[in-house]
């Protein structure tokens, strides 16, 4: 069985925690979805994170549903559709940022979305807080990807059915006229997560962090990406599984986290799942009374706001802690 969902209106306003752009980003009026790179993207607000993925001209079906969502004791961290805002860079990516979200007490959780220009990545980063004096020990952390259509799949492991433990990406795709949809959730040998799921025969696959404290006053930082590739028309089997080829070789892409990968994030931070974002860290600033991890956005260029697209809200997970 699939999930089911229903579309709903997603903008983003920013929050308490907001990214440094480096060039300038034009605000535009929320709108349903966002087409780009002949791409047709939706957007999850509950649990934030990348929804359906179509060819512009709407003549393939899907195989994502909900990709990067972020759990923290069975909760989605969500994106506050009513205080939402759209920006579009100078490079035309879109970027969202949400408010601060209250996803256990104490632990806050910003999410940010950025779609890149040519429509083939989407990014999931998220910042968390323990707001508290105290350390936080939750029962479960993780990234949840969730699928449509997946009767091909292909991991970073070389697996076509279920995932390993090391896994840190895979690739899926239905027999013909779909979408290939890939996951990336950590760079090669890091050991922040492991991974579980059987994407053929539950549609789902979870990506587990291993440290289950937040230590007190602590900011952390967690990041999933989409990938999206079309096969050829008339998209039979046989252009599936050449598009099939193509995913796997873009996935190398992810072997290190620089270029447009970082894009956004400021230089210095430590990302739990991928590493140090390139770059010397930004001086340490003077008590303000701001929150620090504003503070720590705010760098050389202007706070930015964000963007919004269609909301696909998950109405039912299959994962007992839900």
């Amino acid at each position: 069985m699939k999930l089911s969902a229903r579309l709903s209106a997603v903008a983003v306003i920013a929050g308490a925690s907001v990214l440094v752009i480096a060039s300038p980003a034009v605000a535009a009026p929320w709108a349903s979805s966002q087409v780009v790179g002949g791409k047709y993207w939706e957007f999850n607000s509950s649990a934030a994170s990348f929804g359906h993925v179509y060819d512009q001209a709407f003549l393939l079906s899907s195989a994502t549903h909900a990709f990067g969502a972020l759990y923290i004791d069975g909760t989605g961290v969500e994106c506050d559709e009513s205080t939402a805002d759209v920006q579009t860079e100078a490079s035309g990516d879109i970027v969202v940022t949400c408010e601060a979200f209250e996803v256990a007490t104490g632990l806050w959780a910003t999410p940010n979305y950025r779609l890149f220009s040519t429509g083939d990545l989407g990014r999931m980063f998220y910042t968390i807080e323990n707001r508290t004096g105290a350390d936080i020990s939750v029962s479960d952390f993780y990234h949840y990807d969730n699928f449509d259509y997946t009767d091909n799949v292909l991991t970073s492991s070389g697996s076509t059915t279920v995932l390993a433990a090391n896994d840190t990406w895979s690739i899926n795709s239905a027999l013909s006229d779909s979408t290939v949809s890939g996951s990336a959730w950590a760079l090669p040998g890091n050991t922040a997560t492991t991974s579980t799921g059987d994407p053929q025969t539950n549609y789902e696959s979870f990506h587990d962090f291993v440290d289950l404290t937040f230590e007190a006053g602590s900011t952390i930082y967690v990041a999933s990406f989409v990938t999206t590739h079309l096969p050829a028309s008339p998209f039979d089997s046989a252009d599936v599984d050449a598009a099939m080829v193509v995913a796997a070789a873009a996935m190398t892409e992810f072997n290190s986290f620089s270029g447009r990968l970082v894009s956004g994030l400021p230089a210095g931070i430590t990302v739990l799942n991928w590493g140090a974002v390139p770059g010397a860290a930004a001086p340490a600033l003077a008590d303000t009374g701001v929150n620090g991890t504003a503070l720590a956005f705010a760098g050389a260029g202007a706070l930015v706001l964000v963007l919004g697209g269609v909301g696909l809200v998950i109405s039912r997970r299959r994962r007992t802690t839900v």
